[in-house]
């Protein structure tokens, strides 16, 4: 049999426990400071209940994390999967990302109205948390593979396709590349993300229309360096890339 997955809240309840271990604190002395009983920091550490928003405040002022609990609290609350919960840590700790896309823009590179266009208001505004990873001292080194079919399918209106496809060539600091329709290669269904941690750890994101996966298995992580080093040597170069967006603006998209 499996083992059980953690549910999202308790992964949060594990982060606080990595929290008090960096801060030297135990749960009975933040309990102390919180003027809660210990058993309610307890519950918090296992996974059973989740602070209340004037606790959580109080609680990264006094282990110093920055808001990344607060932050990671939020969606908890809004009961995203574990998977989901567990690849935002892994994006936070990644030196690199290289991601293929078949049907959209990368998250990661999304416009705030490109991703208000096909996600709830309030999973848009947690996709734009997510690319503060880019704001990092040391910001992962980002690579981006697109299916061509992505530039001309529209996602709101010509001006959000023109904003959005600006974006994708504004920043030579995250990588985009164009794999075209001409591409002689076996094309994946599945988009997908490889990650590769500051321990040299690599773990992928396999995305599908209903739900997404993560997965350490070296076999599976071979098949997808496979892959991305076929359609990696099929896409345009980065220049290359950067006309055709560009072109794609001025001939489809803008205003005439």
């Amino acid at each position: 049999m499996a083992p059980k997955r953690e549910t999202a809240q308790e992964i949060w309840g594990n982060e606080l426990a990595h929290a008090l271990d960096a801060a030297g604190m135990t749960g009975r002395e933040l309990a102390e400071v919180l003027n809660v009983v210990p058993s309610t920091v307890s519950n918090w550490i296992n996974g059973k209940r989740t602070p209340h928003v004037d606790d959580i405040e109080r609680i990264e002022n006094k282990l110093g994390t920055n808001g990344y609990l607060g932050r990671d609290l939020k969606w908890v609350q809004r009961e995203i999967s574990p998977e989901w919960f567990e690849w935002r840590r892994v994006e936070e700790e990644s030196t690199t990302l290289l991601t293929y896309e078949t049907r959209v823009v990368p998250g990661l590179l999304q416009t705030p109205e490109y991703a208000r266009t096909i996600l709830p208001a309030v999973k848009a505004e947690e996709r734009r948390d997510r690319q503060g990873i880019f704001e990092h001292d040391v910001p992962p080194f980002f690579e981006a593979l697109i299916d061509e079919s992505i530039l001309y399918r529209k996602v709101g209106a010509a001006e959000i396709m023109a904003e959005q496809l600006g974006r994708l060539i504004a920043s030579r600091d995250q990588i985009v590349r164009v794999v075209p329709f001409s591409a002689d290669i076996k094309r994946f269904t599945l988009s997908f993300v490889l990650a590769t941690l500051d321990s040299g750890k690599q773990v992928a994101y396999l995305d599908s229309a209903l739900k997404g996966r993560i997965t350490e298995r070296p076999s599976d992580i071979a098949e997808l360096w496979r892959f991305w080093g076929e359609a990696g040597a099929a896409a345009l170069s980065q220049e290359a890339s950067i006309d055709l967006i560009r072109r794609t603006i001025e001939d489809r998209w803008s205003a005439k």
